[in-house]
């Protein structure tokens, strides 16, 4: 029985996507220009050609290479894997995740860009995140 799932996504710049996997605490392998890498996949229909290969999740628990993300001939990235493996991960929890923390990373680099800083305030009790941006004129 195949596990595979793909989960379309609207990220669209492989800088931040890898910065916001780095950022989660992910461990992942980049594939160089031009070539791929391949999810192990239990089965042969849940093998994927990816870009990025997720290795292992926050935790220190290892994916067994079963999940990655796969780049669209439209620039933007597919998570895609057979999860069932890989260590408690799920295919909406790391899409959700992922694309908070890029968006964040790309909002980031643009306000900096514009002479603002950011100083993130944590909420201990909930763990929410408040971003705030200042600039000084």
């Amino acid at each position: 029985m195949s596990h595979k799932t793909d989960v379309k996504t609207k990220l669209n710049n492989k800088q931040y996507v890898i910065k916001a996997l780095q950022n989660l605490g992910y461990k992942i392998e980049v594939a160089e220009e031009g070539k791929k890498l391949t999810t192990r996949g239990y089965y042969s229909n849940t093998k994927s050609d990816v870009d990025i290969l997720i290795t292992e999740t926050p935790n220190g628990k290892t994916t067994h290479n079963e999940i990655g993300l796969q780049e669209q001939e439209d620039g933007t990235f597919v998570c895609t894997g057979d999860y069932y493996f890989a260590s408690g991960v799920s295919a909406q929890l790391l899409t959700n995740n992922l694309t908070v923390e890029a968006k964040k990373e790309e909002v980031n680099d643009r306000l900096m860009a514009l002479g603002f800083q950011m100083n993130p305030t944590i909420n201990e009790e909930n763990g929410e995140v408040e971003l705030t941006f200042e600039r000084w004129t």
